[in-house]
């Protein structure tokens, strides 16, 4: 597989704003040769919280029409983090469109880690994989590699990749240990899972730009950190994307080196 990490700029609220990096990554990874984008999590309208409920579609809806859209015209496979609405339920979730633009999978993020009182996502309940032109693939999001029950679920599966997208954030003065903190959290769940694994992270700042009124954000005044990485099947960091910079990283994956045993 060669796969473009697309470590967007994200602006939380700024949808219009988003929606255009998203769709530059998309055309530029395209004419890179990479057969499948993967973008970070919450990518087209940042993390909102209570103000995400009145904005953010369903899926299948508005918002990942347009991503199969931006696919198709690219001829090109998108997994992206997105927020969804299901009656009056919010949730953190991540699609998967081929390059025909059909929608091919959505995970709901299981752990949902944010304490405060703006912070009303629903955590989804399943683990999943879907049948790609370089075998089974599967997503979590971000915290969902925190929780070992989780990890272990998606192990049993035995996918030939897991891409999963983060909204890795700190403190500006401790972003470089967060960064080299989401590396090891890449490494410890592709040996876990015996898999090689992609993670995709966002850069800039949170609650940075809300565009709404009386919007509230986890972690206002922090910053995504980058990093981005994959490693293979063996824990092994395989190659890392830009330090807390806006970073298109193409990276050709070997998706046949699985553990014996699965």
């Amino acid at each position: 597989m060669k796969l473009a990490a697309a470590q967007v700029l994200t602006n939380d609220g700024d949808f219009q704003g988003n929606l255009h990096r998203v769709s530059t990554a998309i055309a530029r990874a395209a004419k890179g040769g990479a057969e499948l984008v993967a973008f970070p999590e919450t990518s087209l309208d940042g993390w909102m919280e209570n103000e995400a409920i009145k904005v953010a579609p369903p899926v299948p809806g508005n918002w990942s029409d347009t991503i199969g859209e931006l696919a198709a015209a690219h001829s090109v496979w998108v997994l992206i983090g997105i927020v969804e609405t299901e009656g009056d339920k919010l949730y953190d979730v991540a699609i998967l469109v081929d390059k025909t633009g059909k929608l091919i999978m959505k995970h709901r993020k299981n752990n949902i880690v944010c304490g405060n009182a703006g912070c009303n996502y629903t955590p989804g309940h399943n683990v999943s994989i879907a049948e790609t032109p370089w075998g089974r693939l599967g997503i979590l999001i971000c915290a969902d590699t925190f929780e070992q029950s989780v990890v272990g679920r998606m192990a049993a599966l035995h996918p030939d990749i897991l891409v999963v997208p983060y909204g890795f954030q700190a403190p500006p003065a401790d972003n470089v240990q967060n960064g080299q903190e989401l590396m090891d959290r890449v490494r410890v769940t592709a040996k876990a899972v015996g898999a090689p694994m992609v993670g995709v992270n966002n850069v800039g700042a949170v609650g940075g730009n809300t565009g709404t009124p009386g919007h509230q954000s986890m972690g206002v005044g922090n910053t995504y950190c980058g990093f981005s990485s994959w490693a293979d099947k063996t824990g092994k960091t395989m190659a890392v994307a830009a330090d807390r910079d806006v970073d298109l990283a193409f990276w050709t994956i070997d998706t046949n080196k699985r553990n014996v045993d699965h």
